[in-house]
């Protein structure tokens, strides 16, 4: 086999085993965690597989018989394709798989829709068992204890400059600048009447009691 073709396939088996590495850290160490500590421990396992993969991207840099025929610096590009390729796939996995399954209130919601039968579910069932305030605790929880946000004096702030939800979000934003026009959604349940209970009629009937 020519040195090149062998390094291009060592390129993707070396992305796709550090993937591999990454969901087996997953599978044994999400078992024994707390829930909220997910984001956490998908940052630390996402960085434990990526030095793994650059680690054995550059492992061919110790065989004199390979790069005496490619050269340090195809190896050290390859080792860098190999590292990009992983990055990409545990991103994708991170937001639009296990994000998605880990978090998603509307996969829940039409869970509990699907399983009350053909009758449904009102919406007034729904807002009681999605209040707004525990879907909101919930997720600064979770960001909180991942560190990416910081509660300091009573306020939150950014615990970091860039996260897999900042690099998400700025991919967002360019493409709604970059197809000239907002993306924008009209709900449905717009005409329908929200039957939450207001907050600020509750404050009124709180204090006039």
């Amino acid at each position: 086999m020519a040195a090149g073709a062998w390094l291009d396939r060592f390129v993707w088996l070396n992305a796709a085993g550090s993937v591999g590495v990454f969901l087996a850290l997953q599978l044994l160490v999400f078992r024994r965690i707390a829930q909220e500590d997910c984001l956490k421990w998908m940052t630390i396992l996402a960085a434990i597989a990526g030095t793994w993969c650059v680690a054995v991207g550059l492992s061919p840099l110790a065989l004199r018989s390979v790069t005496g025929r490619l050269g340090v610096g195809a190896v050290v590009i390859a080792a860098g394709l190999s590292a990009f390729i992983y990055g990409l796939a545990v991103y994708l996995y991170a937001l639009y798989v296990f994000g998605v399954a880990e978090s998603s209130i509307r996969l829940r919601m039409l869970v509990e829709i699907a399983a009350a039968g053909p009758d449904g579910l009102t919406l007034a069932e729904l807002f009681a068992r999605y209040t707004e305030r525990d879907i909101v605790h919930k997720r600064l929880e979770r960001f909180l204890r991942s560190g990416d946000l910081i509660m300091r004096d009573d306020r939150l702030i950014p615990g970091r400059r860039v996260t897999l939800f900042t690099l998400q979000s700025g991919v967002i934003d360019w493409l709604r600048q970059w197809l000239g026009r907002p993306y924008q959604l009209v709900s449905p349940l717009a005409s329908v009447h929200d039957e939450r209970p207001s907050v600020a009629a509750s404050s009124v009937d709180a204090s006039a009691s």
